[in-house]
């Protein structure tokens, strides 16, 4: 356990910090536009309350765990955000908390790169895994910082849950071992001896994964390996190499209050001699590792995105939080202090709503049309799950994951029943049949745009040939086009 330091604050006045993280969230909350992917997550939820298993009964291209966490929401668009940042808040607080301990300083800078942090609120404060895994990584951190003696392998537990909610947390418990390897005569660097932390960990993701792997190891490694990293037909090389490198620098454009930190970090390790930041710090050495960890697992996928890397911004905050409070910036401070809230504050400005047009009241109203439209069996047609939810209409086999449920072409098509997705043919044959009493389309718009592109031009004019004779054009909303089937119903 860290020894605080003398100017430690009470844990009271976290609570001013955590309460405005929480008024912004709450207003991402509210007023962010719809992200694609939040309704996959909230469809496995339901999927999985059904009685249904991942990989097995419904393609889900994430860690296994996820919809379990996510059936909590019920399909609610609302209680799924609410649920993502109520996950989002406490790896604040828990990073605030450990930073506490470095002293006031540390607590205030941590805050500063934390609190006011819209664009990582935004992704807090959306249906998806990364706010979850954020959670249970800072958890794993702040009883690492915590806990020693035979307690001391309890941090294993949540970094662990944290890999099967979202994979790339998997670098969390790499790092613990690196750790422990690296400080093996140094027992309070690491939770317990290098060869017992590398049972351990097996065991913990063999109790954890090994379920799932019984579903079939094709469909485990499909869901988690091959589909991200394009080894299956996706994305050529080039492309990938390309996207990895516009996520660098929109990373960098997002973070440039983290990038400065980060240099001030470098700073104080070249001035490590003359004193400062402590790299012997067990807890903030943790955090450093962990972030490097996650972020170098976040380069093997085949596209890199920003918000992948809030993930480790809460333990990255701490370590760069007390990097700084440990350099006499003088007069200095306040004015860097306010950039750093301002430019903060700025982040989340393209998410909204009011900016993109796209808003949670298109869903709901679309969703009303549905359920005008059709039954409660029957099945809704669409690359937008959101909608199915919203009318509370269960969603077409095969569209479970959204705009990325279309195949590459090259997949075969017993590879294609088998991980549960569709290829055009498919879908233009679904269509000629009338079977979805309702569909949602836009023109192939809402599937992933790199794949309709490998399609032929008289693949993709098959689907809407097959869509215009089986159904009739009902209204068209926020840019989505609803149809009915043609003949008595």
């Amino acid at each position: 356990m860290v020894t605080p330091e003398p100017d430690t604050p009470s844990r009271l006045e976290l609570v001013p910090w955590i309460a405005v993280a929480a008024a912004l969230g709450l207003g991402l909350v509210r007023f962010g536009n719809v992200f694609p992917d939040e309704g996959w997550y909230l469809q496995g939820g339901r999927l999985v309350a059904q009685g249904l298993t991942p990989y097995r009964d419904f393609a889900f291209f994430q860690a296994p765990l996820g919809p379990y966490l996510f059936s909590l929401a019920n399909g609610s668009f609302v209680g799924g955000r609410l649920l993502c940042l109520s996950f989002g808040l406490g790896a604040i607080a828990l990073a605030l908390d450990m930073a506490r301990h470095r002293g006031r300083a540390a607590m205030v800078w941590t805050a500063l790169m934390l609190v006011p942090a819209t664009y990582t609120l935004r992704w807090y404060a959306v249906t998806r895994n990364i706010a979850p895994a954020a959670f249970l990584l800072m958890l794993a951190l702040w009883l690492h910082d915590r806990l020693r003696g035979r307690l001391a392998w309890l941090c294993l537990l949540p970094m662990a849950l944290a890999s099967t909610i979202r994979l790339s947390a998997t670098g969390g418990l790499a790092a613990l071992v690196i750790r422990a390897w690296l400080k093996k005569t140094d027992r309070s660097q690491a939770p317990g001896p290098p060869g017992r932390l590398v049972v351990v960990v097996g065991l913990l993701l063999l109790a954890l994964w090994g379920p799932f792997a019984t579903l079939g190891p094709d469909r485990l490694v499909f869901n988690n390996l091959l589909y991200h990293t394009g080894l299956h037909g996706g994305a050529s090389p080039l492309d990938q190499l390309r996207s990895k490198v516009q996520g660098i620098v929109r990373l960098a454009d997002h973070h440039h209050l983290a990038a400065f930190l980060l240099l001030v970090l470098v700073v104080q390790a070249v001035r490590h001699r003359s004193g400062g930041w402590s790299t012997g710090d067990p807890g903030v050495g943790a955090c450093a590792t962990t972030v490097l960890a996650v972020t170098a697992l976040h380069l093997v996928p085949g596209r890199l995105h920003p918000e992948y890397h809030e993930l480790v911004l809460p333990p990255l905050a701490v370590a760069l939080g007390v990097a700084v409070s440990r350099i006499e910036l003088g007069r200095l401070s306040r004015a860097v202090a306010l950039v750093l809230a301002l430019t903060g504050l700025l982040g989340a400005r393209t998410q909204l709503y009011a900016v993109t047009g796209w808003n949670p009241a298109h869903v709901s109203q679309i969703g009303q049309t549905i359920a005008r439209l059709c039954g409660p069996t029957d099945a809704v047609l669409t690359f937008v799950p959101d909608f199915a939810l919203a009318a509370d209409r269960p969603l077409w086999p095969g569209f479970e994951m959204a705009s990325v449920s279309l195949a590459h072409p090259s997949l075969p098509a017993p590879s294609r029943r088998r991980f549960h997705m569709v290829d055009l043919s498919e879908i233009a044959t679904i269509l000629a049949s009338g079977g979805p009493r309702v569909v949602v389309w836009r023109d192939l718009a809402d599937a992933d745009q790199r794949r309709v592109a490998l399609y032929t031009g008289a693949e993709r004019a098959g689907v809407q040939r097959a869509l215009g004779a089986s159904y009739r054009l009902v209204e068209s909303r926020a840019g989505w086009d609803i149809y009915s089937r043609k003949g008595p119903e």
